[in-house]
């Protein structure tokens, strides 16, 4: 990752930071979002950004 990239979590606060799996590394359960239409809202957002810069 170089300077000009900027990473951004939204943490699952309803769930335990216990460590699972996930593609071979292990991270917070907090990190995995179930609310599909938020995800999308987010990229939509990444690409209504991206088109103007």
């Amino acid at each position: 990752m170089n300077e000009d990239e900027e990473v951004m979590t939204l943490p699952n606060l309803t769930q335990s930071d216990e460590k699972v799996l996930t593609l071979g590394d292990y991270g917070s359960a907090r990190h995995i979002i179930k609310d599909f239409d938020l995800v999308v809202s987010i990229y939509k957002v990444f690409l209504i950004l991206e088109m103007f810069q």
